[in-house]
């Protein structure tokens, strides 16, 4: 996606949701960012792919798709722009960061986090409690209870984790009916790490969770 194909004001609004890097409210992303994203900048986006917008009561939840993600890894490594001085020093930070993401081979979703989802790394030899990360990860993915989460967005969350241990946990709560795991009714949206995120239960893969009474 070129340059040009967005304005100064969509970009401003896909690089402060990828600073949120979580779902959030217009009010959140104003506190956050001092911007919003409403009427045609929201609808545009939507139209595009980059940005997932619903409402699940009065207020727009507004969230970077994987689209979105990918834009702004591009764009980080985007020639400095020619008609933009003030836009040239934001645009060499993005190259530096680029270079940094490159250098340490460390993921851009590692970087850009919710605020409360970079966990301390655990000492060695301390013993993780799968279940209790799941449940703490489930709350801070999401806005509030009933919510359903991607297993992709959980992973990522939870990278530190061993996959057959998150697993055997996802497993072991869906057992004890404390967790519900569901297919994507729309198979269609899903991307290929969404497909290598699922979960497979009773024949069938599962990619969104619920933690029951959170």
């Amino acid at each position: 996606m070129s340059d040009e194909s967005l304005t100064a004001g969509e970009r401003k609004r896909l690089y402060a949701l990828l600073i949120v890097a979580a779902p959030v409210t217009n009010q959140q992303l104003r506190e956050r960012t001092g911007l919003s994203l409403e009427g045609a900048a929201r609808q545009r986006l939507n139209d595009l792919k980059l940005v997932e917008s619903h409402k699940p009561g009065r207020s727009f939840v507004h969230e970077l798709t994987d689209k979105g993600w990918a834009w702004c890894k591009q764009e980080m490594a985007a020639p400095l722009p020619e008609r933009d001085p003030g836009g040239k020093i934001f645009q060499a930070l993005l190259n530096t960061l680029d270079r940094f993401i490159a250098h340490s081979r460390t993921p851009v979703e590692k970087i850009f986090q919710p605020l409360s989802e970079a966990a301390p790394p655990v000492p060695a030899g301390e013993v993780i409690d799968v279940d209790a990360r799941v449940r703490a990860a489930y709350g801070e993915l999401t806005l509030g209870p009933e919510a359903w989460v991607g297993l992709a967005r959980l992973r990522r969350h939870l990278s530190d984790v061993v996959q057959a241990d998150l697993d055997a946990a996802l497993h072991r709560l869906n057992r004890a009916q404390e967790i519900s795991l569901v297919a994507d009714a729309d198979q269609r949206r899903l991307t290929p790490e969404d497909r290598a995120a699922a979960i497979r239960i009773g024949g069938e893969d599962r990619h969104l969770l619920k933690v029951e009474g959170a």
